[in-house]
C-alpha cells in the first residue's frame, strides 16, 4: 500500500479535510447574501497551515514501479492548484497575521467537528445569566416606583381639582353677588328709562310727581302682599313641622308598643306585613296587566269596528262561549248529583226526612188545635156565667 508523502493534504480525526482546505470558499458565501449575516473570519491556525502548505507545488507519489510525472503534466496540475487557490481565497492576501472579525460577528473556536452554527450577536451576552431573589426584587421594586410615581400623580390630579372645585364655589358666590348688583341696576336703569321718557314726551313735574306717587303705592302693596306671603308660608312650615314631629312621635310610640307587645303577636304582625307588601306589588302588577288588557281590547274594539263580519264573529263566539258555560254548569250538576241509584237513595231519603217533618208539623197542627177547642169551650163557659150575672143583677135592679 503507498503511503501519503508528508506534504500531502493533511487529515483530522474526523476523517474530513484539512482546515486549509475547508476555508479555500467564496469569500460571500449564498446564505451570507441571502441572511445578512457577515463573513467568518479565518482562524490563525487556518492562516498557518494555508501559508505552510505550498500552493504551487504539486503532490508527489512513491510508488514502486511508478515513473515520475511528466513536465507537461506537473504543469497542468500547477495551474489548476494555483485557479483553486484563486477561486477559494478570493481578493484575500495569504499572510500570517490574525485579520480582525467583523462588527457583529463573535469569534468562536474551530473544533474537530468544524465551526458552530452562526448565532445572532442578541443572544450573547443579552439579559441576565442568572434570576434568583435580588433580580425578582429589582423587579418588584421597579414596579413599585412605577405605582408611586402613579399614585403621585394622581394625589396630585386630585388636590389639583379639589383647589378647582374650591375656586369653582368662590365663583359662584362671587357671581351670584355681581347677579344681585346688576338686577338692582337694572331697576334703576328702568326707572331712569322711564324719567327719560317722561321727560322726552314734554311731561309736567306734577306729573312726574303722581308716577312716582302711584309707583311707591304700588311697591308698598307688593311689599306688604309679600310680606303677608312671607308669614303665611312661615305659618305653614311651621304647622308642617309640627305635623311632621308628631308623626314621628306616634311612628316612635308605635315602634315602642311593637317591640313591647308578645314576640309571637310581633312576630305575626311582620309576617302579616310583609304579606301586605307582596299582594301590594302583586296588586300592581295585576293593575298593569289590566291597563295593558284594556289598552288590547280597545284596540281589538278599534280593529272590529272596521269589519262588520268580524263583528258578527265576535258575537257569536261570545254566544258560544256562553252556551260552553252552560253546558259545563249543567253536566257539573249532573256529575254532582251521582248515578241513579244515588239519585233514589238520596230521593227516598228525602222523601223520609219530608214525612217525619209532616208527622210533626201534623201533631204540633192537632195539638194546637185541641188547645183551639179547649179555649173555645172556656170562652163559651165564660160567656154563659156573664150572661146569667148580667141577668141576676136586671133581677135584682128591677
Amino acid at each position: 500500500m503507498a503511503s501519503r508523502p508528508t506534504t500531502a493534504r493533511p487529515k483530522t480525526s474526523a476523517g474530513t479535510r484539512a482546515t486549509s482546505a475547508r476555508i479555500r470558499k467564496p469569500s460571500i458565501s449564498t446564505h451570507a447574501i441571502q441572511y445578512g449575516v457577515a463573513e467568518r473570519p479565518f482562524s490563525r491556525a487556518a492562516m498557518v497551515s494555508e501559508s505552510a502548505a505550498p500552493i504551487t507545488g504539486p503532490r508527489t507519489m512513491s510508488r514502486i514501479g511508478s515513473n515520475p510525472p511528466s513536465r507537461l503534466n506537473s504543469t497542468s496540475r500547477n495551474q489548476r492548484a494555483r485557479s483553486r487557490a484563486g477561486t477559494g481565497q478570493g481578493a484575500r492576501s495569504v499572510t500570517g497575521t490574525i485579520q480582525p472579525a467583523l462588527r457583529g460577528t463573535a469569534m468562536r473556536p474551530v473544533t474537530q467537528q468544524g465551526l458552530t452554527g452562526v448565532r445572532t450577536p442578541s443572544r450573547i451576552g443579552a439579559g441576565r445569566s442568572v434570576i434568583d431573589k435580588s433580580y425578582y426584587m429589582s423587579l418588584l421594586r421597579a414596579q413599585m416606583n412605577n405605582l408611586m410615581s402613579e399614585i403621585d400623580k394622581l394625589r396630585g390630579e386630585l388636590n389639583k381639582g379639589e383647589r378647582d372645585r374650591q375656586n369653582l364655589l368662590v365663583y359662584e358666590k362671587k357671581a351670584e353677588e355681581e347677579a344681585n348688583i346688576i338686577r338692582t341696576l337694572q331697576g334703576r336703569l328702568l326707572d331712569c328709562n322711564k324719567i327719560v321718557d317722561l321727560i322726552n314726551t314734554n311731561s309736567e313735574m306734577y306729573e312726574i310727581e303722581d308716577e312716582l306717587v302711584k309707583l311707591h303705592e304700588q311697591r308698598s302693596d307688593a311689599e306688604m302682599k309679600l310680606a303677608e306671603l312671607v308669614e303665611d308660608r312661615c305659618m305653614k312650615e311651621e304647622k308642617i313641622r309640627n305635623v311632621e314631629n308628631e308623626i314621628e312621635e306616634q311612628k316612635a310610640r308605635n315602634n315602642a308598643k311593637f317591640h313591647s307587645m308578645n314576640p309571637a303577636i310581633y312576630d305575626a304582625y311582620e309576617e302579616l306585613k310583609k304579606e301586605n307588601e307582596e299582594l301590594l306589588e302583586e296588586y300592581q302588577m295585576k293593575q298593569e296587566q289590566l291597563n295593558e288588557l284594556n289598552q288590547r281590547k280597545e284596540q281589538f274594539d278599534e280593529h272590529l269596528a272596521k269589519f262588520p263580519l268580524k263583528q258578527q264573529a265576535t258575537v257569536l263566539y261570545e254566544r258560544l262561549a256562553e252556551l260552553e258555560k252552560k253546558k259545563q254548569g249543567i253536566v257539573d250538576e249532573i256529575n254532582a248529583e251521582g248515578t241513579p241509584d244515588e239519585q233514589r237513595e238520596r230521593l227516598l231519603q228525602t222523601v223520609i226526612r219530608a214525612t217525619d217533618e209532616i208527622n210533626v208539623i201534623q201533631k204540633q197542627l192537632d195539638e194546637t188545635n185541641e188547645q183551639i177547642e179547649q179555649l173555645t169551650e172556656e170562652l163559651r163557659e165564660f160567656d154563659i156565667e156573664m150572661e146569667n150575672i148580667a141577668g141576676k143583677s136586671l133581677t135584682v135592679i128591677g
